[in-house]
């Protein structure tokens, strides 16, 4: 994913939103998380991908007052369990 003067693309999946489109994401996302129980402060654990919908998650989080906690899919099973696990939900 890129980001430019006017949009967020991932050429790959043909992927690309207006910064108003983005915007829009971002506030659904962070209202569907704050209706799930997500308050400021709370860890939330966000598999990092590199697609648009990632962005939108990281931007929501942030919208929040929460607090990301990075994971790479690559850890292996049992030390992505393990963060998720100290986390107050999971992405």
């Amino acid at each position: 994913s890129t980001l430019s003067s006017n949009s967020l693309q991932d050429s790959r999946a043909g992927i690309r939103l207006s910064w108003r489109e983005l915007e829009l994401r971002v506030e659904q996302r962070a209202r569907k998380l704050r209706e799930a129980g997500v308050r400021k402060l709370d860890n939330v654990a966000l598999a990092l991908e590199d697609d648009p919908d990632c962005h939108v998650c990281v931007y929501a989080i942030m919208r929040i007052g929460a607090v990301m906690v990075p994971i790479d899919p690559t850890w292996g099973v049992d030390v992505v369990n393990a963060i998720k696990a100290k986390t107050s939900f999971g992405l």
